[in-house]
């Protein structure tokens, strides 16, 4: 589905049971000067077409059912239940299943 999956250490991604991965994903685990971080995708997952995640210095968790909207480019974890959108992505809410206490 033309994704691209960062070749210069793909064991870094870790995408969980479930998750569905639009058209024209990147997932990129480096960056110049920068040592290889993980990203991780967590069960049932959305992540829309075209979405760009980047790991960062820290690396990133997508969390448990979070959507990641079409376009966006992800540079912080995402918590379960999360819907994040734009560039850079930003929390816009976190479905009411997975607020506090739940």
């Amino acid at each position: 589905m033309r994704c691209y999956m960062d070749d210069m250490d793909p064991s870094l991604t870790v995408i969980g049971d479930r998750v569905t991965i639009s058209y024209e994903v990147k997932f990129s685990v480096h960056g110049k000067s920068q040592a290889h971080k993980p990203i991780f995708i967590e069960e049932g997952a959305y992540v829309g077409m075209g979405a760009m995640l980047v790991s960062g210095k820290e690396g990133i968790r997508i969390g448990r059912k979070a959507v990641i909207g079409a376009g966006s480019v992800v540079l912080d974890s995402v918590p379960p239940g999360g819907v994040a959108v734009g560039n850079p992505a930003r929390l816009i809410r976190i479905e009411e299943s997975f607020g506090p206490g739940k």
